[in-house]
């Protein structure tokens, strides 16, 4: 199967693109609950900064659940808005944890070798 991950960004940012500019929103909504390499491998992995190296790691389907993570963290529209006051991001926090978990040793891997 053919991915086309910018689409895939696309559709579940309702049409709008994520560029280099949204990292530090990233980085500010998980950056006091997880290790800033784990973010910032995620945000590298979701955007495609090394799309050679994070296909010899990671399968289509990890990195479409990884970029799909992401954006769900970016975007106001999700579970739980994320204008409420630290509640908000609940949602956020339990779905990085979960993937985090799920592919940790491939993160690690990722980190080591892609970036």
């Amino acid at each position: 199967m053919n991915w086309n991950f910018e689409e895939l960004l696309r559709k579940f940012g309702f049409g709008r693109d994520i560029d280099s500019s949204e990292e530090g929103l990233f980085r500010r909504i998980l950056g006091n609950f997880f290790n800033f390499g784990d973010i910032q491998a995620l945000w590298h992995i979701a955007i495609g900064s090394n799309a050679e190296c994070r296909a010899q790691i990671f399968s289509a389907t990890d990195i479409a659940i990884i970029i799909a993570t992401v954006a769900y963290v970016i975007f106001p529209f999700d579970a739980i808005p994320d204008i409420l006051p630290f509640t908000g991001f609940l949602d956020d926090i339990g779905l990085v944890s979960y993937i985090l978990q799920r592919y940790g040793s491939l993160i690690e891997n990722y980190r080591e070798n892609c970036m």
